[in-house]
């Protein structure tokens, strides 16, 4: 309910359940986590290798996951540009995760925190050459 002051971030599912491990490629490509099923949604259309979980925080990533995510070439999580996402990345770097986020100019310019901000923001091309862009510098693709 994202409109909902009061009841906005009820889920239905657990913490530690994680979406799109049944498309995951374990290879030697890099693996991208989002924080949400939406920004999952909108990576998976430029990136065959994302997976999200329930939030942004260590304890949404089981640590017995890491064994499986380490057959991928490198581990991202692609969290809010706020400062909890960036916390919660930087809590994450002792385990082998690296970060990825929107830009920090159009996070302080016009507030988008996340993929789905970007692409409502500029729209689908605009926002995919954004996004494909982070990817490269990152040398996800």
């Amino acid at each position: 309910s994202p409109h909902d002051k009061e009841y906005k971030w009820f889920g239905n599912v657990s913490t530690y359940e994680m979406e799109g491990l049944d498309k995951t490629l374990f290879t030697h490509m890099p693996l991208i986590i989002t924080k949400s099923r939406k920004d999952r949604m909108i990576l998976s259309k430029l990136y065959p290798n994302v997976i999200s979980s329930q939030n942004e925080s260590e304890a949404a990533i089981p640590v017995e996951n890491d064994t499986l995510f380490n057959q991928c070439k490198a581990k991202y999580c692609w969290f809010d540009s706020d400062e909890p996402g960036k916390t919660a990345n930087r809590k994450l770097n002792h385990r082998g995760y690296k970060w990825i986020n929107v830009p920090n100019d159009l996070y302080e310019k016009f507030d988008l925190k996340d993929p789905g901000d970007v692409i409502s923001h500029f729209g689908w091309e605009k926002g995919k050459e954004i996004l494909l862009n982070e990817m490269k510098k990152k040398g996800i693709i």
